[in-house]
């Protein structure tokens, strides 16, 4: 056995227990008679009732009086939030279906928030106005006495009941659903450098003449990050033990494969969940990903299923080529890619990640470098079509990322990083899914690898 496999094994096992012991993020049913200690209850006016009922958590909000989410001396809405760190994460709130703002008669109001300060905060929710077929979706910036609107849209679908947000960097996608729907449409892609510290909902009242509103929260779902499982750590080391110490392949320096078999004194096998399988069938491997578990290749326990061949001896190499005939992803979040390792690091977390997934809506290309606990986003594009072809050249220090689409010969580049600081020691693919429990299955087929 390696010794850097014990030591990798360990700081698994470590950091699986700091992420348990770090976890933040906490999902609500409001079944517990009582509101939870987790929750932090903001009343500026002071005249809101704000309490569970029947495993709903209501907010009572009387007439007369304005309860905006809004600038300066207007930001008196009712809200209740949870204190979380500055991480990416996915949320949805749900309201009731049957207690939401009137069409025509304006202005009530719900929605998510996230919040550096009472006074400094992204909303993202919806009102009625005097408008009686068309609901507004809303977000805005509000800092003290400034606030920039970047989502107002109107809507005649009826008023969404169902609020989700997504974080990923400085990146926050918004999305609603309506009572008769689970199909979510994303509104707006906004940029934001805020400082986390929480995240909650709200309800309101405004206007000359503001109206009563009750309204109840169903649930406060997490479906990103998720807790860290519970599984011990499985590394499945398929060379075979040679003389050299370390136990490495050995292979001069790397090599194409156009995958006839799974040739393990190739390619080594990385599966930390322990439950997908390798099947090469028809010179092709598939990967065979089950849902309702997240495999995701991501910052802390990357738990997305490779494999890798070691690149030794400082061998340099200037492309690689890996085809799919799978269907591409659809469901949010299957993915698949390219990734180049560090493993100078022991702990095998620090790489480069070349790929493409979906977001349920849309085909996203996707670059990052990952080094354990962070992530710095290189690329996270929107393109009409998924390609089947993904290359990497490499020119020294700097990486093109490029994409084919299917019967197409013409790569196109998406973008270049000049990433002198990263030693490659690794090279090889993967695929995966994520979303936690409600993670999809995935298969995913790659055809050949190709390195030069």
């Amino acid at each position: 056995i390696r010794p850097n496999l014990i030591i990798m094994l360990l700081f698994y096992a470590l950091l699986v227990i700091q992420i348990n012991n770090a976890y933040a993020f906490v999902g609500d049913e409001f079944d517990g008679g009582e509101l939870s200690n987790i929750w932090t209850v903001y009343d500026p006016v002071g005249d809101v009732a704000i309490e569970i009922i029947n495993n709903q958590l209501k907010f009572m909000i009387p007439s007369g009086t304005s309860h905006d989410m809004w600038r300066g001396a207007a930001n008196t809405a009712p809200r209740v939030y949870q204190q979380v760190p500055n991480e990416d994460f996915i949320v949805q709130v749900n309201f009731d279906e049957n207690l939401l703002p009137v069409l025509g008669e304006p202005y009530r109001m719900q929605g998510i928030f996230v919040q550096n300060s009472i006074n400094k905060f992204l909303r993202f929710g919806s009102y009625a106005d005097s408008n009686p077929s068309e609901s507004v979706i809303f977000g805005s910036s509000i800092d003290s006495s400034t606030s920039a609107n970047f989502l107002q849209e109107r809507r005649s679908e009826g008023i969404p009941n169902k609020f989700r947000l997504s974080r990923f960097g400085d990146t926050y996608t918004y999305s609603t659903a309506t009572a008769s729907s689970d199909e979510f449409i994303d509104h707006v892609i906004y940029q934001s450098d805020i400082v986390v510290t929480g995240i909650g909902f709200y309800a309101g009242n405004a206007g000359s003449n503001p109206p009563a509103f009750e309204a109840a929260v169903n649930s406060f779902q997490i479906l990103y990050p998720t807790p860290a499982p519970t599984f011990a750590p499985t590394f499945t080391p398929t060379f075979t033990p040679t003389s050299i110490p370390t136990g490495i392949p050995t292979n001069p320096s790397f090599s194409s494969d156009d995958f006839n078999e799974l040739d393990t004194s190739l390619w080594n096998i990385f599966d930390l969940v322990g439950d997908v399988d390798f099947v090469v069938d028809d010179g092709a491997l598939t990967f065979i990903i089950p849902g309702g578990v997240q495999h995701d290749m991501w910052k802390g326990v990357s738990t997305a299923p490779r494999i890798y061949q070691e690149i030794l001896n400082g061998a340099e190499f200037s492309e690689i080529l890996v085809q799919w005939s799978s269907p591409p992803p659809t469901l949010r979040y299957q993915m698949h890619g390219i990734f180049i390792h560090d493993f100078a690091q022991p702990d095998a977390s620090h790489f480069l990640r070349f790929g493409f997934h979906s977001d349920g809506n849309n085909n996203i290309l996707f670059a990052a470098e990952i080094n354990g606990a962070n992530a710095n986003v290189l690329l996270s594009s929107v393109i009409a079509q998924a390609p089947n072809r993904q290359k990497i050249i490499k020119d020294g220090s700097i990486y093109t990322y490029l994409t084919a689409l299917p019967n197409e010969d013409t790569f196109t580049a998406h973008a270049s990083f000049d990433l002198a600081s990263f030693p490659v020691n690794g090279v090889g693919i993967y695929a995966g899914n994520a979303v936690g429990s409600n993670s999809p299955a995935y298969n995913a087929t790659a055809d050949y690898f190709y390195i030069k």
